[in-house]
This record gives C-alpha cells, structure tokens and sequence, in this order.
C-alpha cells in the first residue's frame, strides 16, 4: 500500500503486507491411521471444492497431547475409541469453539454412554430395531448441513446405534420409530454433530 500524494514524511509513504491462502485443516481420529474409516472421512473431505481441506489422520491418543486450536474441524470414526483422556480433549476443543462430528460404531455400541456427548445407548426396542432396515422420517430442514434433504428419504439403512438424545440436544434426522440419526449439540462455543 502506497500513500499519494507523498507527504512531508517519505519513510512512512509505503506499507507491505503478505497475504497468505490457507487452507483449513481437518483432523480425522480412527483407530488405524490407514483404516478403512480414516481413508474414507479423508477422500470424501479432499473431494469438496471448496472449501479446500487438508485433511491429517491421527490415532485417538493424539486428542489428549495436541494442540486442537489449529484444526478448523475433527471428525471420530468411532466414539468408542475415546478414552478418558481423548475425550477430555475433544471437550475443551468444543467449549474454545471448535467443531466435531463424531460416528458411533462398533465400539461406540458397547458402551452405555456416548463419550463426550452423555447421550445415552437406548434399550428395548429401540435397541432391537437398530439390527433391522430403516428409513429417515424427519429432516430438520433448516440445518446448514442437509442442503439436499431429499436424498436422505431415499437411503435405507441396515444397522445403526440407537441412542436417546441427551437435554438440549437437537435431533436433524430421525428414523421412522423416532430415533434419532443425527443430532447437534452446542457444547461451550463449539458444537457437536453425532
């Protein structure tokens, strides 16, 4: 930046500045750094156009001696994989404002309780109905994240984990029986998506 017309100080007429173009990082945490789960989250991250992502896939021990700050967003192949420690990361990750989308799986499904999230599993036949095919009945249409809503009405799914949301969590799919797909919950300044 340059000052004109030049004033009757000359050492302060011109300013530099450089303008860097980052990209935001993404952190993927699976139980294998080259697992199924993690090359799965990295390509379909790395295919978006924009935003640009570079995407780095870590080991759940990493949550609890990183520094989170620098990833605009972390995405849990699994809940279950989180211990104590991991968990405890993920959580001041959330109330300094960051953003996670966490997938429960396997492991997830034997637990009682979500890490992180306190959703609880849910039993009888919620639970029962989680081995049987569904279909979306509810879309929370107004949520950034479900621009096409249509294409989830058309998806079957074969197996997923049945969970009770936790108080003051929203529900932005739920299956026909009621039980929620996928839910937001604002944690400090971040937010959860499970």
């Amino acid at each position: 930046v340059r000052l004109e017309p030049a004033d009757a100080l000359p050492a302060d007429d011109a300013r530099y500045g450089l303008l860097r173009r980052v990209e935001p990082k993404v952190l993927v945490v699976a139980g294998e750094v080259q697992g199924n789960d993690a090359r799965y989250f990295g390509a379909a991250l790395q295919a978006l156009a924009r935003p640009r992502f570079e995407v780095e896939t870590a080991l759940p021990g990493a949550l609890a001696t990183r520094q989170l700050g620098e990833f605009a967003a972390i995405v849990i192949s699994d809940a279950g994989l989180l211990n104590e420690a991991a968990a405890s990361g993920v959580q001041k990750y959330l109330q300094d404002g960051g953003a996670v989308l966490m997938t429960l799986g396997a492991r997830a499904a034997q637990q009682r309780q979500v890490p992180v999230s306190g959703a609880r599993l849910a039993g009888g036949s919620a639970r029962a109905d989680s081995a049987r095919a569904a279909r979306i009945a509810e879309i929370e249409q107004s949520h950034a994240v479900l621009r096409e809503p249509g294409a989830w009405l058309r998806i079957r799914f074969f197996r997923h984990v049945a969970v009770e949301p936790p108080e003051g969590a929203r529900v932005l799919l739920a299956f026909e029986n009621g039980t929620p797909l996928m839910l937001e919950q604002e944690m400090g300044s971040g937010r959860l998506l499970l």
